[in-house]
């Protein structure tokens, strides 16, 4: 068998005279030379070159293989083996026959793109820096080469010098940006500074949103909220208990502060108190895009300095909430409410309350709900004007939206009451606007802030009007609340609440301030 003899003998030569056409969206051409027409194997290298025209890198290799059979020494065999196993995607095969071309002696820009190429998808960074950086000595100015050592020398951990390089390739053709600002992404996670890191990632989504990188990108995140969305349904608990005990001082204790106040109940008088709340509730998955929900809540203020005006109030409720489609759930709320004064019954109130929410996005959502309530009020009274049983129907609409990127939240809602009660003194209309926000403070703490306006408009005159003036109040309300956890499901609190009840009929103008903390403790 002849020897090959030209240890040097050039790839990009080689290529030239036996006319190979570098068929890849990423290789440079070259050409493959000429052997000795009598050299064992160079009829079966011509045919792979053939085949490689056509791009059938299949047939291409089975005869390059058949070719280094017949002689192991032909170097042109070799390289268009690994040259058509590289664009097979089978790099590591590829990298062993360009290896043994370069031990035969085969060297020239085509190799070391070939050779380089193959190295960078097995990891053998340094070989990949070499073999590209010569290249890009012999035929500067190509972008993907660029990206390609800067990939390789970020493989070795030289992080600055790999920089370096993507910058070149942006410069060179800016339609390397998104790759490019990719692998900035992952040089500035190595270095640790993640908020860069973000940013390269933030800058690809934005300017390239259509650019391959820029599309995975997005489909990751959305990937990833779709399967936090899941964890989130599948790995919550259906039940949840909370119970609480503050204490707190209230400036004026008023019986019952729900619009049907009476002269009477209003104290005017100041009172220390202790508060208990609990509640629970429990959520059932009925399909996919359905659930029922059963809830219970019990409040009782006890105040020390003041008698007949102890309160304990239980909720109870039941709700249907089904998915009607993307973004858009109805439900339907069934509940009764029975409050005590006193340790006497003091009223029952049984509603139903229909609503539609619709998400817009993460940050965004919408309810209109209507609530219909029947309040029987277990008091006897002297006077039918003064008989508070009621219809009451409630319409509101409430946004709820969260700032992107942060746990800062709103909350802004209208309500329109229309109460139809038994006795004429209150029988009224009124029009609600409330603004919630809420915010991540220092140490752990969170700050909660809300502020409601009230404009109650009265249908008859009032009978403890002495002129009978029809009675029109206008109410501001605003609450501070601060809490902070002390350790898992438990919790501290601080909260004010002030309310300005502004009213025409002046038995029924009041100022009241209270002030409380406590802890909260959830399961």
């Amino acid at each position: 068998m002849q020897k090959f003899r030209n240890r040097s003998l050039s790839a990009d030569t080689l290529v030239s005279m036996l006319g190979v056409l570098v068929l890849t969206l990423c290789a440079p051409t070259g050409a493959i030379a000429q052997e000795s027409p009598g050299l064992p194997g160079i009829a079966l290298v011509k045919e792979a070159q053939e085949l490689l025209q056509v791009r059938d890198y299949v047939g291409a290799l089975t005869k390059a293989q058949s070719a280094t059979e017949i002689n192991p020494d032909i170097p042109a065999g070799w390289f268009l083996q690994g040259f058509a196993l590289n664009r097979l995607g089978r790099h590591e095969d590829a990298l062993a026959a360009l290896k043994i071309a370069r031990k035969a002696g085969l060297r020239g820009a085509s190799f070391d793109y070939e050779i380089g190429w193959a190295a960078i998808f097995v990891g053998e960074w340094n070989l990949a820096a070499q073999h590209l950086e010569s290249y890009d000595r012999a035929n500067p100015g190509d972008a993907k080469v660029s990206s390609s050592i800067g990939l390789a020398l970020f493989g070795r951990g030289e992080l600055d010098k790999a920089e370096a390089r993507l910058q070149e390739a942006i410069a060179r053709d800016p339609s390397r940006k998104p790759s490019a600002l990719y692998l900035l992404s992952r040089i500035e996670s190595a270095r640790g500074d993640m908020p860069a890191a973000r940013q390269h990632l933030k800058q690809i989504m934005i300017e390239t949103p259509d650019s391959a990188m820029g599309r995975s990108l997005w489909g990751g995140l959305a990937r990833q909220a779709q399967q936090a969305q899941t964890s989130r349904a599948t790995s919550r608990k259906p039940w949840r208990v909370s119970a609480s005990a503050a204490g707190g001082h209230n400036n004026n204790v008023i019986a019952l502060g729900d619009g049907l106040t009476l002269p009477s109940d209003i104290s005017s008088k100041d009172s220390s108190f202790v508060q208990f709340a609990l509640g629970a509730s429990y959520d059932h998955i009925l399909q996919a895009d359905s659930s029922l929900s059963f809830g219970y809540s019990l409040n009782s203020n006890i105040y020390t300095d003041i008698n007949g005006f102890d309160v304990v109030d239980q909720y109870f409720y039941a709700r249907y909430s089904k998915r009607v489609r993307d973004g858009l759930i109805a439900s339907l709320t069934v509940s009764d409410q029975y409050t005590l004064v006193d340790t006497d019954g003091f009223r029952n109130s049984v509603g139903v309350r229909p609503a539609l929410l619709y998400r817009f996005n993460d940050y965004s959502i919408v309810e209109l709900a209507y609530r219909y309530a029947s309040s029987n009020y277990y008091a006897n009274v002297t006077l039918a004007a003064l008989d508070r049983d009621a219809d009451t129907h409630t319409v509101s609409l409430v946004g709820y939206f969260r700032v992107p990127n942060t746990e800062i939240t709103f909350q802004t809602g209208y309500f329109h009451v229309a109460n139809d009660t038994d006795g004429a003194n209150y029988d009224s209309d009124s029009d609600s606007f409330q603004f919630v926000a809420s915010s991540p403070l220092l140490w752990q703490t969170e700050g909660y802030v809300s502020y409601t306006k009230v404009l109650n408009d009265y249908d008859n005159p009032d009978i403890f009007s002495p002129i009978g003036d029809i009675r029109d109040d206008d109410v501001d309300a605003v609450t501070v609340r601060f809490s902070r956890p002390l350790y898992k499901g438990l919790s501290a609190y601080a909260r004010f609440d002030h309310t300005n009840n502004d009213s025409n009929i002046v038995l029924f103008n009041y100022d009241q301030t209270i002030w409380s903390g406590g802890l909260v403790v959830e399961f």
